[in-house]
């Protein structure tokens, strides 16, 4: 439903069902075969075969979800972490966005991920962080 949509999927989706140009496009390139989130319901991530033996196995990674977002919620956080096996591992809520955080509010979406990427790029540890973005904080 559109409400649905305008909560959970993309807050910027108007009443009257325009959906914002940027996932227009991206939607114009859906295949035939993964259409909606029917592909993705019984969706299980596996554990890696084993664990990371060593500093170069753990790549540092980020999870960005919106507040509203259906797909991912809160609770994921903790099911990637066992998942990648390792602590360097950030997850950020970004407030007042849904699943498409990054055409809802990019300015937020970058703050999050370049935060993350100047962090890797000095070399600092990262990992064990879990944060919620406001926008009007930033």
């Amino acid at each position: 439903s559109l409400l649905f949509q305008q909560n959970f999927v993309c807050r910027t989706i108007t009443n009257d069902g325009t959906v914002p140009p940027p996932l227009q496009e991206a939607y114009s390139k859906m295949g035939k075969f993964f259409v909606g989130t029917d592909v993705i319901i019984d969706y299980v991530a596996e554990p890696m075969l084993s664990p990371p033996t060593s500093e170069h196995n753990r790549i540092p990674v980020l999870l960005v979800r919106g507040e509203y977002d259906f797909v991912s919620r809160k609770y994921s956080f903790d099911e990637w972490r066992e998942l990648v096996q390792h602590d360097s591992v950030v997850c950020n809520t970004l407030q007042g966005c849904s699943h498409y955080s990054m055409v809802e509010n990019p300015t937020l979406h970058s703050i999050a991920l370049n935060s993350f990427l100047e962090k890797c790029e000095r070399g600092e540890e990262v990992g064990g962080e879990e944060n919620t973005m406001d926008a009007s904080k930033q």
